[in-house]
């Protein structure tokens, strides 16, 4: 009765590990996609799991004869003859609900150390599973929120400005073509990434003196109607709300381009505009702290005036 018990106690010891396995690798894949999962998937994930399970299973059997899990504890499926099953057998094996079993168990004597790092490794693969998610999300950079105090301060002598990055920012000098209006623009800009994925950025350009007439709240929404318009990639507008910064007229706003979201800030200074922003895999957008970023950024710094 033990040496039964024991043998039921490794298949599904087995079985469990590669549920586990499995979850852990749709986690990650799930993670990665341009879009953002909630909880209610990854609950929704575990229960349809084991019929997911089958056709994978049913595979690595007829092909291997063996699934991970089953490997790591000396288990393998056969037919009679002790060769593969055919992949319709291993269908049927692999329906755990009902009572007619394809093929046999042949399973291999562990020593007690094998027994051990079998079951210390599914240990593992739980853990795995149940921290999937923040494992992935550990891995591109995002680590439960942003804490601009490990930031790089970075201080603009010219324009008389403080604003907090991720790393060394680089400076460009970019310029933008507005065909509707025959004029090219020029402008500034700071960009630091975080990872490869997620980049922050603060530009600023200087409008004609005459459109200040038009009105603090007319230039900022006409400046994210150009944004969007001459996307290079095609972008669509999430939401906008006018707010202010430190006492100066701003408009937050945000974006979607594909597979990548864009959150920031425009802020009109006279006649200076001033784009925060900060972009990444829509994955993240629940990892994100957009909002430290964009209050880090001061236009008056103590000890620091524009030359």
């Amino acid at each position: 009765m033990k040496l039964k018990e024991l043998i039921k106690n490794r298949r599904f010891t087995a079985k469990l590990t590669d549920y586990f396995i499995f979850y852990t690798v749709l986690s990650i894949i799930a993670t990665a996609l341009p879009v953002f999962l909630g909880m209610f998937f990854y609950i929704g994930l575990v229960l349809v799991l084991p019929f997911l399970w089958i056709p994978v299973e049913a595979f690595l059997i007829s092909k291997f004869m063996t699934t991970p899990g089953k490997a790591l504890f000396g288990i393998e499926v056969t037919d009679e003859k002790g060769c593969s099953l055919a992949f319709s057998r291993s269908w049927k094996r692999s329906m755990w609900w009902t009572r007619v079993k394809a093929g046999m168990f042949r399973m291999k004597k562990l020593s007690a150390k094998r027994h051990l790092i079998a079951l210390i490794t599914a240990c593992c693969c739980l853990g795995a599973a149940c921290f999937s998610k923040p494992l992935t999300t550990f891995s591109l950079g995002i680590q439960g929120g942003i804490s601009i105090n490990d930031w790089k301060q970075y201080y603009s002598m010219t324009r008389g400005f403080a604003v907090s990055f991720p790393t060394d920012p680089e400076a460009q000098s970019k310029e933008v073509r507005i065909p509707d209006m025959g004029k090219t623009l020029q402008y500034e800009e700071l960009t630091s990434y975080q990872t490869k994925n997620v980049l922050y950025s603060v530009s600023y350009m200087e409008f004609p003196s005459k459109w200040k007439w038009a009105g603090s709240s007319t230039l900022l929404k006409g400046a994210l109607d150009l944004i969007i318009k001459y996307s290079p990639t095609q972008t669509d507008l999430v939401d906008k709300k006018f707010t202010y910064h430190q006492g100066q007229r701003s408009l937050d706003f945000h974006v979607k381009q594909g597979g990548e979201e864009t959150k920031g800030r425009l802020i009109l200074v006279r006649n200076t505009l001033y784009k925060l922003t900060v972009t990444y895999p829509s994955s993240l957008v629940n990892d994100i702290e957009d909002e430290a970023f964009l209050n880090s950024f001061d236009l008056a710094p103590k000890g620091i005036s524009k030359t």
